[in-house]
């Protein structure tokens, strides 16, 4: 076994910091918002009524996004969250010119 500067518990110590600081900045990456302290962030996430009326979506709709990984939302309690900065860029690349998906009833209206 080759030889290890530190022991074991430094080494533990030393890896949960730097999976901590990874995992810091990814979901600083991913969701565009600061992870600690930040009551900025509070106010930017957005409610399911409000990402429904965003998109002019049911709920139906919204939640079966959520199920297929289309979307990604923040369950507290009983409640989703969406961070606006997200739902901003997914609809911006998602629904250009504010193009609307095709139904059954459209194509047959």
């Amino acid at each position: 076994m080759g030889y290890l500067p530190m022991t074991l518990d430094e080494f533990r110590e030393e890896f949960t910091k730097l999976f901590d600081q990874k995992a810091d900045e990814f979901f600083k990456r991913v969701f565009g918002m600061k992870t600690e302290g930040n009551d900025d962030a509070e106010q930017s996430l957005m409610t399911t009524n409000e990402v429904t009326a965003c998109f002019d979506i049911s709920r139906t709709t919204l939640n079966n996004w959520i199920r297929m990984d289309k979307i990604i939302s923040i369950k507290k309690g009983n409640q989703r969250f969406f961070d606006r900065a997200y739902i901003e860029r997914y609809k911006k690349v998602n629904f250009s010119f504010n193009e609307k998906l095709p139904t059954y009833y459209s194509k047959n209206v």
